[in-house]
Formats: structure tokens, C-alpha cells, sequence
């Protein structure tokens, strides 16, 4: 278990050569729990979610912050840079971009804060982050500034600025220190925690120093990605929160170095352990841990200090199984308490493995007693440590007999920044530097030997012992303090108009300080092979340097010190049109303007060199002054301050809107105020139109191109289309094109064009294929066409469309020719019609007459047909079944007369063939107009046949046969009604001697021998 820590210590050593200002920390225990201490054994879940949320929030969601605030990021981002550069750290523009990108990233999530903490929390988190540019990449660094800045500003109820600021610089250098070892994620959740961490303890601890806040957050952080192989993301987050908030609660430490140290060991300390506890027992053990060993640390060297926190986290953390998260935290803070009272007494390679098993066994005894008292359980850890102590010195008493003899001194010297070390004695000494250019360091000097190391310019005190712990003086003391200086060559200022030029030529950062006639002084630093511009206000100075750290005097100019006489900067120029602020800036370096209006308020831009500015101001009067960013007054206008008013706008007019038809031009005005338009032809002459107000005006142009401007009465002008000038064209009036007329007939496409000039038919077929007819004016074309599909569209022969059909486009068929029909033959005799068609169809003729009606012949192909009709006249014409015109003696009709038929015929031996059934009456009766048969007077004969008992349905016997038939010229036109029937059939011996001839329509198909009466 033993050798295990050490090892582990070793590493946390090694990795926590981390570097900050001095300062002084607070607090003494009695080893009771003050309130403060209970209050941080609280739960930690809603505050690590938080946290956790923070740091997962994505960077790409775009920020809505308030102009204010983001400005105030991007300047604390800026200004961060700019100390880093004045550190000697060479920044380049991605970098640059980076601090700011993740600056307005950590404002986005923290806009309760106000534009001064945004501003101080950004500018600490990017000067911490960039400070460590020589191993991380971008990235790395923006998660730095954004975790430090984020942290940072979760406390901003109850921090001040500079709180803020110095926390958001420690978590950030402390985070991106650890570049080498941790990814983006884990370098953000652990910015996030050492800022928040930091911060949070400021508005309860009394005593705790900017300095301690900055070394809190920034151990709290590099400590807690020592274990990153080992440890989820919200355990790093928890520990450096943990660690950074012990370092900052009320304690005696006064030096800023142990409380780094110290929240380093914690916070590595308490992820030591492969196990799963929960965020809450670890941020306990990390901040019982670093709280415990700053008290009464007076005493303890940071190798004992971070040993002892490193342990006594550990062997808390290790009870995360039984013990809840208060017994956690009081056994860390007692163990770390009882650690720094007792490690005088104990070797250093003892400490960290008493420390640890005392805070595991009070914490397993606390979790098995079910104790809770934080003040209990951190008595008996301490006092668990007091033992295991005890025992340790009772060890080393049995083995130590012998009082060793005194060594003789270390003998240390130092020539061009190399410090030897000669030992006299016949045994290994050990020397110990500590100083401010790195932590403390252990050099082995062989006996009788000499070892000789380059040291960084700084001071540094050296202690010695041998490898037995025996103390060895260093040139004749008990500690010695040792001055390394640097070799320097001498900086270079220099004046031009106003701007005073500092180069430093060495490896280090120079400090420039001028002092004015009236005593007052300027301090500059200057990086490392670096140059710096500044401004002074004008007058003389006495220029001194040394450099940054320790303050080792440096040349200027070659002397001990340089006198310099610094010029007015030119003075910058400021105009206002409209309602615009105009200000450029002719000098060499940037100018910070301020705006003051009438009621007080103010505004501050930046103008940089040599560029100008312009701004958009509300009506007002106003006072604007400007100076560099060192403070120095510039004029403007070759005043001291610039004193203007910018005067109520005149109201914004509209664009007119512009539109041509033909020869003519429409303006529409929509503003409330009139306005004239000029309008200029190719020739040069113009016009002018005056246009109403919210109205429009139309006016004839003869054709050509026309530029358009506009002006209201007053002069102010007004956009044309959108434009401040509009070109219009007025277009020759084209001539207007009458449509054609298009028809098919059979195989034909006719194309009549009824326009003056000649116009192109395009015809196109079911293929897609084209074929073009050309119709000349006032003529009409014919194009022979194959059966198919068609459309037709036409234009003139300079492309203009001309319709066809009072249409762009008409479809028509051409059908397949018709079979030819030979003509009919026909002829009338009589009242007889005789067709005879020689065609292979049938043809149906029909006979029309106006009172008749229509009469329809069918004759079938190769036939001839012969059929009565009513005297009349008739046209006759014929065609298919299908609906083809067929002709009749080669004429598509012909008119024909059938006359009426002659009064008397001869007289016929033979009775009327088949008197029909009573039911059908004799061959048609046909309408009375129609009879030609001249049925008897009522009296004489009915036209209606007997009923079935009285006539038979063949021809009656002699006997029954009527004894006379009446004369034809005196049958009757219409029927005679039923009621004048005979009631008798005349005796067969009265038979006329004459029968008229029967009509063709009545006469029957056969006539009966006499012989069957």
C-alpha cells in the first residue's frame, strides 16, 4: 500500500509544477466545524446537474445575448489576450478568436450577469487560457476560456468583478495546463468546476485574498485531471469544485502556493480511487481535504502540504462504499489537520501513508457507529493521525541510537545564471531550492562532490540535509537565499507623432516605467522579443526598465535611463450628416470614443488605426471625446471635445414604381407628397412629369430608352424602381395580327390568311415531325395531308405568334379517303320508283317530300328494288348504312313526280283477291287522302270490313257477293262511319259488269279466279 502512494505522489508532484502570484490566504481551526463548514457538507446534486448541464451545453447553438453583452465578452476576451501577450506569449489571430468565440459562448449561458462581470470574468478566463498557448490548440484553449468564464459567472449574485476575474483566470491556466493529458470535454468540465468552486466560497469566507481565489481554482483544476484515465467527467467536475472551494474557505494559509498545492493534492487525491463514487462524496473529500490542510499550515513545506491532501482525499474517498458524504468530508478535513500538526515529527515518505489510513478508518467508523457529528469525526481522525505518528517516532527511536555528528556546509555559488553547488562532506547532501521561477526542487550533491544546474533568473532559497534527514548548512546558514540574475540587453524607446515605441530584444518580459515632470509614473510591459506602441501624454520623460519578474534593472537606449519628449497625437476628425456620426482616426493606435448625450447617458465605441467609424444616432445633442486605451486624451476636430445636434430626419420617401404598355408610361406615386420625374432620351432633351401625391400618372413616349429620376418639391430625391436612376424602354407598337383560318377536308389542310404579310404554318404530325406551309398575305393555301393526327400553330416570319381558330394552337384529323360509290340508277313509271344499285352494300334511298314524308327504300348490293309511292313530288337522295353519300344518275339527288292515278280502269271478272280478316282490314286502308280506290258512299259500300260472322276471310261465295260494286267516282275520300253498313250483302247475280282498277297500295298481290266466288 506503502510504495503504491508514494508513487502516486510522485506523479501529482511532477504534474502540479504550476505557477501564480503570491498573496496571503486565512483561518485557524480549534477542530470544531465552523458554520461555514457545515454549510458545504450540503448536497451537491442540484449544484453538480447545473454544473453538468453547463458543461455539456454545445457550443454551435447560436448565442442571444444583448449587443451590450456580447461586447463586453468579446472586450474581456480581447483584453485577456492582451495580458497574456504582455507576458512575452506570442497570440495569434486564431487564437485570439478562439478566447472570444468561447467568451460569448459562457455570457450565452450566464446573461443574468452584468456587462462588467461578463467582461472581468472573460478577460481572466482567456488571459489563464492563453497564457498556456505554448502546448495547447485552440480548441483546448476556447474550452478553457469557456469553462473558466462559464464557472466563473454561475456565482455573479454574490462576487465582486475582481473575484470573478481572478477565478475564471485560475480555472482556465490550471485546466489548459493539462492539455498534454485531458481532452476538450474533460478540460471544460474541470474549468467549470475550480471557477464555480472558487467563487462560490468568496461570498462566505472573510479572508480570502484575489491571489487565493486565482490558486484555488487553478490547483482545484490541474489536480483534478491527474486522474482522467480513472475518472468520469462530473467526478473531475466535482473534485475541482471541491478542491477549489477548500482552498478558498477561511484558513491561516497565508502563502498562495500552498493553497494551489494543497487544492491540487485534493482534488487528484480524491479521484485516486477506480471506484464509482458519487459527485457529491467526491467533491466532499477534495474540499475536506485542501480546507484541512491549509489550517495551521505555517509549518508544512508544499511537498508535506500536497502530500498530506493527496492522503488524506484518498482515504476518504476510499469509504465511498459505507460512508455518507458529511463522514467523507470531516474524516479528509481531519486527517489533513492532523497531517499538518504532526509531519515535523515524521519523515516525509511516512506522511501521505498515515494520513490516508487514519481518514479511511474514521470514515469506516464514522459509517459504523452511524456518527454524524462533523466536529466528532474530525477530533478522532486527528487523533487517529496523532497515533499512527506516534508509532512511527517509536520506530525510528529503536533504530537510532547514536547522535549523528554535524556536517559542514553546503557551499553554493552563482556565475551568468549558473548556480554550483560544492559539498565537502563525506557523505550524499540533498539541497532544496524553492523559488518563484519553479516549485520546489531537490538537487543531489555527490560527497565531496560539486554539481553545477542553470537557473532562471529569480531568487530562490536553498536548504540542505543529508539522505538521513540530518540538517546541512548552506554557506554558513540555516537557509540561505540565493539571487540568480539575468543577462539583459538594453531596450529601445523611441517617439513619432505621439507614439512611443518599446522593443525588447531578451528571453523575458520587461517592465518600462516613465516618469513625467510632475513625478508621475507610466508603467509598459513589454513580452519577450517583443515590441510594444503606447501613448503618453504629451511631455517629457525620464524612461527606466527592468525586468517583469523580480524587477532586474535592464538598459534603455543603452543608459541606465533614457529621457523622452512624446508630441500631441493628431487630432481626429468627426462630421455629421444627417443623422450619421462620422469619426476617423489618423493616429497609429486604436481610440476608445464616448458619446454623451444631453440627459446623461452615454456610449463607447472604438475606432481603430487609421480606419474610421460611423454610427446611426437618435435626434439629440450630443458630446463626443476620445483617447487611447492608456488613458491619453486625443482631440477631435482640434478641440478638446466635439459638441454637435442631429436634428429630427426628414421623412423617408418610397420608390415610385414605373410600367410601360405600348407607347405608354404609368408612374404611381405612393408617398404623401408630390414628386417630379425627369425623364432623358438618347439625345440628351428631357421631360418632366409631375406625379400626385399617393397617385399616378400615364403619358404617351414616342419609342427609344428613357433614364428615369425623381426629386420631391423640396429636392430631396426619390427612387425609381428602387433605384436612385431607372432605365425604361418604350417599344415599337406592334402591328396587330388577325387569326387564320383553318379547316380540313378529306386529304387537305385550307389556310386562310386574311393579314397583309406572309405568315409560316408549322405542321406538325403525330411523330413530332414538321412540315411547314407558307400562306401569303390576303391569300388562302391548300396542303395535301396523309391521314392522321395533326396540330398547327403559325407565326409571322420575324417570330411574332399569330393565332389559327382564334387559337395559339388547333388539332384537327385527316381521315382516310373514302371507297368510292358507283352512282344508282333509278326511274319512275307511274307511281312506281325502280332503283337498281350496282354497289356490293346495301343503299338506303329516301324519298322526301314536304306532305307526304320522308319514304326510305333499302335495296341490297347488286339488286334493284321497285316501290309505289303516293303521288307527290320527291328529292331522292342515297347513301351507306354507315352514312356515305351514295349518287342517283350520277347526281348526289334527283327529283321525281308521282301523279296521281287514272279515274277509271277497266273492269275485272275477278273479285278483290283475300278480303282481309276483319281485324286487318284489306291491304292497308290507306288515309283517306291517300285511297285511291274511291271507297262507296256510306250508303253504298263501308270501307270497313263486316264483322267476322257477316264477311268471311276469303272471298264470299256467289251467293254473298254484293249484286253491285259501286262506281270508283263515287267512293267516298273518307271512311264511312260503322252505322251506315248495310245490313244486307247484295245477291251475287247484281255484280257490276266493271270494277274500277285498285291503287297499288290497295290493289291486293293476288286476285281469285271467278270460279272461286
Amino acid at each position: 500500500m506503502r510504495s503504491r502512494l508514494v508513487f502516486a505522489l510522485a506523479t501529482v508532484v511532477v504534474l502540479s509544477a504550476v505557477s501564480a502570484p503570491a498573496a496571503s490566504v486565512q483561518d485557524g481551526s480549534d477542530g470544531t466545524v465552523s458554520a461555514q463548514d457545515q454549510s458545504a457538507i450540503t448536497e451537491y446534486s442540484e449544484t453538480a446537474a447545473e454544473l453538468a448541464a453547463l458543461a455539456r451545453a454545445s457550443p454551435d447553438q447560436e448565442p442571444e445575448l444583448s449587443a451590450q453583452q456580447q461586447e463586453a465578452a468579446i472586450r474581456g476576451a480581447r483584453e485577456g489576450a492582451l495580458l497574456a501577450q504582455e507576458q512575452g506569449v506570442d497570440i495569434t489571430q486564431e487564437q485570439r478568436q478562439a478566447a472570444i468565440d468561447g467568451a460569448i459562448e459562457a455570457a450565452a449561458q450566464n446573461q443574468e450577469a452584468s456587462v462588467e462581470q461578463i467582461q472581468a470574468a472573460t478577460k481572466g478566463a482567456a488571459h489563464g487560457a492563453l497564457i498556456q498557448n505554448q502546448t495547447a490548440n485552440v480548441t483546448q484553449q476556447q474550452a478553457g476560456v469557456y469553462g473558466g468564464a462559464a464557472g466563473a459567472l454561475t456565482q455573479s449574485q454574490d462576487a465582486t468583478v475582481t473575484q470573478l476575474q481572478s477565478a475564471g483566470y485560475g480555472a482556465a491556466h490550471g485546466s489548459v495546463a493539462q492539455s498534454q493529458r485531458a481532452n476538450v470535454t474533460q478540460i471544460q468540465y474541470a474549468a467549470i468546476g475550480g471557477a464555480a468552486g472558487a467563487a462560490s466560497e468568496i461570498a462566505q469566507s472573510q479572508r480570502a485574498t484575489v491571489s487565493q481565489v486565482q490558486e484555488a481554482a487553478q490547483g482545484g483544476t490541474y489536480g483534478s485531471l491527474t486522474q482522467v484515465q480513472s475518472a468520469s467527467v462530473e467526478q473531475i467536475q466535482a473534485a475541482a469544485y471541491g478542491a477549489a472551494g477548500g482552498g478558498v474557505s477561511d484558513h491561516d494559509a497565508t502563502d498562495p502556493k500552498k493553497v494551489q498545492e494543497a487544492a491540487v493534492g485534493a482534488a487528484s487525491g480524491s479521484l485516486m480511487q477506480q471506484q464509482d463514487a458519487t459527485v457529491e462524496q467526491v467533491q466532499a473529500a477534495a474540499r475536506g481535504s485542501c480546507e484541512g490542510s491549509l489550517q495551521q499550515s505555517q509549518a508544512v513545506s508544499i511537498v508535506q502540504l500536497q502530500q498530506i491532501s493527496v492522503g488524506s482525499a484518498h482515504g476518504a474517498i476510499s469509504q465511498y462504499q459505507d460512508a455518507s458524504v458529511e463522514q467523507i468530508q470531516a474524516a479528509a478535513t481531519g486527517a489533513a489537520r492532523g497531517g499538518v500538526t504532526q509531519v515535523q515529527t515524521v519523515e516525509i515518505t511516512q506522511i501521505q501513508t498515515i494520513v490516508f489510513e487514519a481518514a479511511a478508518e474514521s470514515a469506516d467508523e464514522a459509517a459504523q457507529s452511524g456518527t454524524t457529528d462533523p466536529t466528532v469525526i474530525i477530533q478522532q481522525t486527528e487523533t487517529n493521525v496523532e497515533q499512527r505518528v506516534t508509532v512511527e517516532i517509536g520506530d525510528d527511536d529503536d533504530q537510532d541510537d547514536e547522535e549523528p555528528s554535524e556536517p559542514e556546509s553546503l557551499n553554493v555559488s552563482v556565475e551568468n545564471q549558473t548556480v554550483t553547488f560544492e559539498n565537502p562532506n563525506d557523505e550524499v547532501v540533498v539541497a532544496t531550492v524553492d523559488g518563484d521561477r519553479f516549485g520546489e526542487r531537490n538537487f543531489t550533491v555527490d560527497a565531496d562532490g560539486t554539481l553545477s544546474e542553470e537557473f532562471a533568473h529569480g531568487f530562490y532559497t536553498v536548504t540542505a540535509q543529508t539522505e538521513d534527514g540530518q540538517r546541512v548548512s548552506v554557506n554558513g546558514e540555516s537557509e540561505y537565499d540565493l539571487t540568480v540574475e539575468p543577462s539583459v540587453e538594453s531596450v529601445n524607446v523611441s517617439t513619432s507623432d505621439g507614439v512611443v515605441t518599446l522593443e525588447n530584444p531578451n528571453s523575458l518580459s520587461v517592465v518600462v516605467t516613465a516618469q513625467n515632470e510632475t513625478g508621475e509614473n507610466r508603467t509598459v510591459i513589454v513580452g519577450s522579443n517583443d515590441s510594444r506602441t503606447t501613448t503618453f501624454a504629451p511631455g517629457e520623460y525620464t524612461v527606466t526598465a527592468a525586468t517583469e519578474e523580480r524587477r532586474f534593472a535592464v538598459p534603455v537606449n543603452g543608459q541606465d535611463e533614457a529621457t523622452i519628449t512624446v508630441e500631441p497625437l493628431p487630432s481626429a476628425n468627426a462630421t455629421v450628416e444627417d443623422e450619421a456620426l462620422t469619426v476617423e482616426n489618423p493616429t497609429a493606435v486604436r481610440l476608445t470614443l464616448l458619446l454623451t448625450r444631453e440627459d446623461g447617458e452615454t456610449d463607447q465605441f472604438l475606432v481603430l488605426a487609421g480606419e474610421n467609424e460611423t454610427r446611426d444616432l437618435d435626434p439629440g445633442n450630443y458630446t463626443l471625446t476620445a483617447e487611447t486605451r492608456d488613458d491619453v486624451t486625443v482631440r477631435i476636430n482640434d478641440e478638446d471635445e466635439f459638441t454637435f445636434s442631429v436634428e429630427e430626419p426628414e421623412p423617408e420617401v418610397e420608390s415610385l414604381s414605373t410600367d410601360t404598355d405600348g407607347t405608354e408610361l404609368s408612374i404611381e406615386n405612393p408617398n404623401d407628397v408630390r414628386v417630379i420625374v425627369t425623364a432623358t432620351n438618347e439625345t440628351g432633351e428631357n421631360r418632366t412629369i409631375e406625379v400626385p401625391a399617393e397617385g399616378n400618372t400615364t403619358e404617351e413616349f414616342e419609342p427609344g430608352e428613357y433614364s428615369l429620376t425623381a426629386e420631391t418639391e423640396d429636392g430631396r430625391p426619390v427612387p425609381v424602381d428602387g433605384a436612385n436612376e431607372t432605365t425604361v424602354t418604350i417599344e415599337e407598337p406592334e402591328v396587330e395580327i388577325e387569326s387564320l383560318s383553318a379547316s380540313s377536308d378529306g386529304d387537305e389542310l385550307t389556310v386562310e390568311n386574311p393579314n397583309d404579310e406572309s405568315v409560316v404554318v408549322t405542321i406538325t404530325n403525330e411523330a413530332g415531325e414538321n412540315e411547314t406551309l407558307t400562306v401569303s398575305g390576303a391569300e388562302t393555301t391548300t396542303l395535301e395531308l396523309q391521314p392522321g393526327e395533326y396540330t398547327a400553330s403559325a407565326e409571322t416570319e420575324d417570330g411574332q405568334t399569330v393565332q389559327i381558330n382564334d387559337e395559339d394552337e388547333v388539332s384537327f384529323t385527316i381521315d382516310a379517303p373514302e371507297t368510292a360509290f358507283e352512282s344508282l340508277s333509278a326511274s319512275v313509271e307511274d307511281d312506281e320508283l325502280t332503283v337498281e344499285n350496282p354497289n356490293d352494300e346495301t343503299v338506303v334511298v329516301t324519298a322526301a317530300n314536304d306532305t307526304e314524308g320522308d319514304q326510305t327504300i333499302e335495296i341490297p348490293g347488286d339488286d334493284t328494288v321497285t316501290d309505289e309511292l303516293p303521288a307527290a313530288v320527291y328529292t331522292v337522295t342515297a347513301e351507306t348504312e354507315d352514312g356515305d353519300q351514295v349518287d342517283i344518275n350520277d347526281q348526289e339527288s334527283i327529283d321525281i313526280e308521282i301523279e296521281e292515278p287514272a279515274e277509271e280502269t277497266e273492269p275485272v271478272t275477278d273479285t278483290p283477291t283475300e278480303t282481309p280478316e276483319p281485324e286487318d282490314t284489306p291491304t292497308e286502308t290507306p288515309e283517306p287522302e291517300d285511297t285511291p280506290t274511291e271507297t262507296p258512299e256510306p250508303e253504298d259500300t263501308p270501307t270497313e270490313t263486316p264483322e267476322p260472322e257477316d264477311t268471311p276471310t276469303e272471298t264470299p261465295e256467289p251467293e254473298d257477293t254484293p249484286t253491285e260494286t259501286p262506281e270508283p267516282e263515287d267512293t267516298p275520300t273518307e271512311t264511312p262511319e260503322p252505322e251506315d253498313t248495310p245490313t244486307e250483302t247484295p245477291e251475287p247475280e247484281d255484280t257490276p259488269t266493271e270494277t274500277p282498277e285498285p291503287e297499288p297500295e290497295d290493289t291486293p298481290t293476288e286476285t281469285p279466279e271467278p270460279e272461286e266466288e
